[in-house]
């Protein structure tokens, strides 16, 4: 007969829990009387443990519209430290904003047999790749809903952290108050420009369109969304970029004018940087969880991967942070009372 764990646990006289313990490494300490009694009972049964199945290798597909995009690459490497660990391999591509390269990425990745999806989509998700996250390979969307129903998503709460960065910006004494945004197509573009209108009307300040330049996540709208906002009859005082390109193109503007933040324009920031503390002043900005984000957006997949019960269409919404620095005027103003606040923020 071949001597088993329960076995073991009985000619030691312990549990056999302590016997997986002993014999696996943790995660409990074990005092070292029945430690020895356990290696003595199993040294007298010639206990041999089994050999485990080797682990599967997975394949992982991850999508996202600009693999160096500062946010995506977090993103990027958040998924990476879930997946690596326990061996499974991670093809990432960029569908550059564009829905037809989009398409053809995933039916690539379905093609050779990757075992799940994470896919930031560019806008609405095709009806086809919604077939395929339920029936082909588990998918997880990440950072943009694009309309997705019955799957898996990982997003952050886009109105609460513009209403936050424009608050800021109220309360340091502004009342022309630019955005520098994404396209309307995006619902986090259009999510922040909500949480940017509201704020505006909770202070009582009038919305001015012309104040509002939407256009591609990119260092060029960045770059001329901020020189059209400079350029009208009446600037605005201060400017909240809704992403961490923009702000890019929008600092590259500031610097072209010779402006000073926050002397001559204050800025807030959507996502902070390595280079955000280093600049002059360092920039005050909203913190996105991008890291948390492909951490939670891997274990939500893996959880779809394994048929969990409860892996099927769950929204997981995760907190912004407010980082305050220096690019913000800071004067004596009144706070607005019972606004929203982005949970978890510090201001």
């Amino acid at each position: 007969m071949v001597a088993t764990m329960r076995d073991v646990a009985k000619r030691a006289g312990v549990s056999l829990a302590t016997v997986s313990y002993v014999l696996n490494n943790g995660p409990r300490r074990v005092g070292a009387a029945r430690r020895e009694r356990v290696c003595a009972a199993a040294h007298e049964l010639d206990y041999q443990p089994r050999a485990s199945a080797p682990r599967r290798v997975l394949v992982i597909g991850v999508v996202v519209p600009d693999v160096t995009n500062a946010f995506f690459a977090r993103a990027v490497q958040g998924i990476e430290d879930v997946l690596r660990p326990a061996g499974h391999l991670v093809v990432v591509g960029s569908s550059g904003e564009d829905p037809v390269r989009e398409r053809h990425l995933i039916q690539s990745l379905v093609r050779r047999g990757v075992a799940g999806l994470v896919l930031t989509p560019c806008a609405e998700i095709s009806r086809e790749a919604g077939r395929l996250g339920r029936r082909v390979a588990p998918m997880v969307i990440m950072d943009r809903e694009g309309g997705s129903t019955g799957l898996n998503r990982v997003t952050m709460d886009n109105y609460r952290s513009a209403f936050q960065a424009v608050r800021l910006l109220w309360e340091s004494g502004h009342r022309r108050i630019g955005l520098v945004n994404g396209p309307d197509r995006i619902d986090t573009a259009r999510e922040r420009l909500r949480g940017y209108t509201e704020a505006l009307a909770f202070a009582g300040l009038p919305f001015d369109p012309g104040l509002v330049q939407s256009g591609a996540f990119s260092f060029e709208h960045g770059l001329h969304g901020t020189r059209a906002l400079l350029g009208l009859p009446e600037p605005p005082t201060a400017v909240f970029s809704s992403s961490t390109i923009l702000t890019a193109g929008m600092m590259w503007a500031l610097r072209e004018h010779r402006l000073r933040v926050p002397d001559d324009i204050a800025v807030v920031g959507f996502g902070d940087t390595i280079w955000a503390p280093l600049v002059t002043p360092p920039l005050t900005v909203i913190e996105q969880p991008s890291r948390l984000m492909g951490e939670t957006a891997a274990r939500l997949l893996l959880a779809a991967i394994s048929g969990e019960p409860s892996a099927g269409d769950q929204a997981v919404v995760l907190e912004s942070r407010l980082i305050l620095r220096e690019s913000h005027w800071r004067v004596t103003q009144p706070a607005l009372a019972n606004g929203p606040v982005a949970a978890g923020s510090g201001a």
